[in-house]
């Protein structure tokens, strides 16, 4: 997305090139991640041990030739699972980048380190774009390194929880931020860029779209309110329809099969968000409450540090920039805290943030971006004003990273499983709750020896020819008609067919036992079981070819100067006083 600003290569300002920088931002990402990838320590997450069990048996479906594997056959100990046509599979596919050149089991922790690792790169990278734009090349490093290691990305994402699909949901962020303000310029290249952005955070961590979308339609009201137009709001509203479009080949079935699952797991029982407020009472898990409060306390106390050097000296940066940070550090603590507890309890689709915390996640935009101006403000200041200005920003840094190493290590004593101890359990790949369509250990009983067929009526051979995702291919010889039931949940759409013949419906064995039931006439006979396209994927599919015809619609307009590119509708209000 560079070409939005020039290039990488292009000199900023001051005349410099800003590819040492980016070297910096490399290494930087390489350095906090060593415990990853050198140890293997990535595992310790609460979450890793789902996404290394989504990993080992997404990247070889995904290499097999189908690049948007939604049903995965081998997951809840052979029975499948349909996570995929729920959750957003762009962290997974990420990761299975590097599965040729390591696709050993053992090795999967290791990619989604390298994932890992490049995601907070690529974090930085936007946040360096973004903040250079107003501020010095030096500075934006300052706040792209801050935002690197501010203490919920680092430590309780990556770290403590191992909620990869959240670490990649900082990404894509900064980037439409720098698309935002390139829209009354480059506003064709701006808008592509813009629907790029919003497309990948809907596609990498459906929870966090619900927070961070939002900031950028703040952030484009305030940019539209200090210009006087509301240009830059319809252009964000029409880029988020547009992503939503596009991204309608996952949508069509995130949006419409959840009842399809348990989903009560996923936003029922300990997930309820009043239960995650601070000041609200104990937690569900009291070491992840100390942590939060924590640094919830640290990032306002720095912020607080922060914007107090800019507001005590000549503030270069606009005020309504200075605004917007401060609006998110105030918009967190309110969302984080028992003061926003009767919206939680609306029962709403904010519920569906599930935890109240991951609103920490638009601290560390405000707190880069406070970085960014304070050290802007210093390089422009008499000296002892420099220094102190410096001093903070380094403080800042400085305290995350002291807070990081402190909080990896409460987690250790707070009984936090090793990463060896983790890598073990990767073998047991029963998928959490909400995707076990059954029980587990009942079903296994009806397929004894690991079988993948069970016999449940008549007699006579069973081989299995064919055993792929959503594709099952039987050879059978009886004497009588036969019921099998195949080790497969029946999920949606399950069919099957004799010799080419016309398909017909599977059957369900039980309420209580839901697999894959086929019947299988006298004789000889090819079978052949499938899970076609469902209709929602369908649909789906024709929504995301919508929103591509709807982007290159919009762009050539925005490229030829049309009423929507030029539209500058004036707004009456104190603009000038945000201005300066």
């Amino acid at each position: 997305m560079s070409w939005i600003n020039g290039t990488l290569s292009s000199k900023s300002a001051d005349g410099r090139r800003p590819l040492g920088v980016i070297i910096i931002l490399l290494l930087t990402s390489i350095a906090v991640m060593l415990p990853a990838l050198c140890f293997g320590e990535i595992l310790r997450g609460q979450d890793a041990l789902i996404h290394t069990r989504w990993q080992v048996a997404f990247a070889p479906v995904f290499w097999s030739g189908d690049i948007f594997p939604r049903w995965l056959p081998d997951l809840n100990k052979g029975f499948g699972s349909p996570a995929f046509f729920i959750y957003p599979p762009l962290t997974q596919m990420l990761a299975a980048v590097t599965y040729p050149l390591a696709p050993s089991a053992e090795w999967t922790s290791f990619r989604i380190a390298v994932s890992v690792t490049f995601a907070i790169f690529v974090a930085a990278l936007g946040a360096f774009l973004w903040l250079r734009t107003h501020t010095s090349d030096r500075s934006a490093m300052w706040g792209a390194i801050a935002y690197s290691v501010a203490p919920y990305h680092l430590f309780v994402d990556t770290y403590f929880r191992g909620a990869f699909a959240e670490v990649w949901s900082f990404a894509p962020i900064p980037f439409a931020m720098l698309a935002v303000d390139r829209l009354s310029s480059k506003a064709h290249l701006a808008f592509l860029s813009l629907v790029l952005s919003l497309s990948c955070a809907v596609l990498l961590h459906a929870p966090s779209v619900l927070i961070n979308v939002p900031v950028v339609g703040l952030y484009a009201a305030l940019i539209g309110w200090q210009q006087r137009s509301l240009r830059p709001l319809v252009l964000f509203a029409t880029a988020g329809a547009i992503a939503m479009l596009l991204c309608g080949g996952y949508l069509g079935t995130a949006l419409t099969q959840v009842n399809m699952i348990r989903s009560v797991e996923l936003f029922g029982g300990r997930l309820v968000p009043t239960k995650w407020l601070i000041g609200g009472g104990m937690w569900p898990d009291i070491p992840i409450m100390i942590m939060i409060n924590f640094i919830m306390v640290l990032q306002v106390v720095l912020a607080i540090v922060l914007f107090r050097n800019i507001a005590t000296g000549q503030p270069r940066t606009s005020m309504w920039r200075l605004s917007f940070a401060l609006a998110l550090m105030t918009i967190s603590v309110v969302m984080t805290t028992i003061i926003s507890e009767p919206l939680w309890s609306l029962n709403s689709s904010l519920n569906r943030i599930q935890f109240p915390w991951r609103f920490l996640s638009i601290q560390a935009i405000a707190i880069a971006a406070l970085c960014a101006y304070v050290g802007d403000q210093a390089g422009r200041s008499s000296t002892p004003r420099r220094q102190a200005a410096q001093r903070s920003v380094f403080f800042a840094i400085g305290s995350m990273l002291i807070v990081n190493v402190a909080l990896y290590a409460f987690s250790i004593e707070s009984g936090a499983a090793s990463g060896k101890a983790r890598a073990a359990l990767v073998a047991d790949n029963t998928e959490p709750f909400e995707y076990q369509l059954g029980d587990i250990d009942v079903l296994t009983r009806r397929f004894p020896d690991n079988a993948s067929t069970a016999i449940l009526s008549g007699t006579g051979d069973v081989r299995v020819k064919q055993w792929r995702p959503r594709l099952i291919e039987l050879a059978t010889s009886s004497e009588g008609e036969m019921r099998l039931a195949i080790r497969q949940f029946s999920y949606t759409g399950w069919q099957y067919a004799q010799n080419g013949g016309a398909a017909r419906p599977a059957d369900l064995l039980s309420i209580d036992e839901p697999v894959v039931v086929v019947s299988v006439p006298p004789g000889s006979h090819r079978t052949t079981i499938t899970m076609p396209p469902t209709q929602q994927e369908r649909a789906g599919w024709i929504a995301s070819l919508a929103g591509v015809a709807s982007l290159v619609i919009s762009i050539a307009a925005l490229r030829r100067g049309s009423p929507l590119s030029s539209q500058r509708t004036t707004l009456n209000g104190p603009a000038d006083a945000l201005s300066e």
